[in-house]
């Protein structure tokens, strides 16, 4: 009797647990990650080299990769010396990396799963882990 309540009561959560499984695959069990590195081309010092124009441009997209992938690369490396990154020199001439909340920084899983996985990986698996 208790079994058969508990596999209505389960059901719904396995069947969300396999559907991200299925959705996020690649960088689960791949080690695949999610970012447009392909947008690169379209993007300087990259862009003179460019033969034919792009059919599909979303500026936009390039977030991931201006933006977040050497943010949370500089986090990284911060986190390995064994320090909490509160300046990051390496943007512009120097801004607060701590105070800003993008960055995440004081976000449990970030710091842990960067700890663990390289950026490209950890977004995939973050992205998994949000969904679930």
């Amino acid at each position: 009797m208790c079994s058969g309540r508990l596999k209505k009561e389960f059901a719904p959560i396995l069947f969300l647990l396999l559907l991200t499984i299925i959705a996020f695959y690649r960088p689960l069990f791949l080690g695949e990650n999610y970012l447009p590195a392909d947008l690169l081309q379209y993007l300087y010092p990259w862009k003179n080299e460019l033969k034919e124009k792009p059919q599909y441009w979303n500026p936009s997209g390039t977030d991931v990769l201006q933006s977040f992938y050497p943010s949370l690369t500089f986090f990284r490396r911060s986190l390995r010396h064994g320090e909490v990154p509160m300046w990051n020199p390496d943007q512009s001439s120097g801004e607060p990396f701590a105070g800003n909340c993008v960055n995440g920084v004081f976000y449990p899983l970030n710091t842990l799963l960067l700890l663990l996985f390289t950026p490209g990986k950890m977004l995939g698996l973050l992205a998994a882990l949000h969904v679930l």
